[in-house]
């Protein structure tokens, strides 16, 4: 039922985080208030106890031959969860940047680590991505993000898998520039299967 990747870069520098994440089911009042307030929001997530999340190589991944032992990516990724192992906030699907890429041919992309805290195995990920800056400035309008299944695999509950987002070098500069106070992230349209673990 629905519910309402991997390129390599040869080149990388280090991007400021930016995160942002789609809650599952009903906000309360205090989660409201909550999310108005980002700095007491990211207080309350470090002192949540949650379980540290568990980094999947994706299917597309493992048919290149790529373990998390021998590829810098995901070492990257491996290393964010190990200095930050609360990651995300429960009922969320969570997203934050990692690094920025180019390649040979000057061709950008962005790594983000996506973390399922949902409390089911999902599949099937479409949502669009939207980022801009609050003096109106857009740097991805609405894009559309697939993490099918055969790509992207079942992320199982507490699991995190890599997610790499093309960029021009104009987006890139822009991303670069921004901050999490100045700048507003949303995945817009939200859906995924929940994986039946039954079968």
């Amino acid at each position: 039922m629905k519910r309402s990747l991997a390129t390599i870069f040869a080149s990388c520098f280090l991007l400021s985080a930016c995160q942002f994440s789609v809650s599952w089911g009903e906000i309360e009042e205090d989660d409201a208030v909550a999310e108005e307030n980002p700095v007491e929001q990211a207080q309350q997530n470090q002192s949540n106890e949650l379980e540290m999340p568990e980094l999947q190589v994706t299917p597309y991944d493992q048919e290149l031959g790529i373990t998390i032992e021998n590829n810098e990516f995901y070492q990257l990724i491996a290393n964010m969860i190990e200095n930050n192992p609360s990651i995300g906030t429960a009922n969320d699907f969570y997203m934050t940047t990692v690094h920025v890429l180019e390649n040979e041919d000057n061709e950008f992309s962005i790594l983000f680590v996506a973390v399922n805290r949902i409390g089911d195995a999902i599949k099937n990920i479409d949502f669009k991505l939207d980022i801009r800056t609050t003096d109106g400035e857009i740097i991805f309008d609405n894009i559309p993000i697939n993490l099918p299944e055969q790509v992207a695999g079942v992320i199982q509950h507490n699991g995190a898998i890599p997610v790499f987002v093309p960029a021009t070098a104009e987006q890139i500069e822009s991303f670069k520039e921004a901050s999490a106070e100045n700048t507003t992230m949303e995945l817009l349209d939200f859906s995924f299967d929940i994986e039946d673990e039954s079968l």
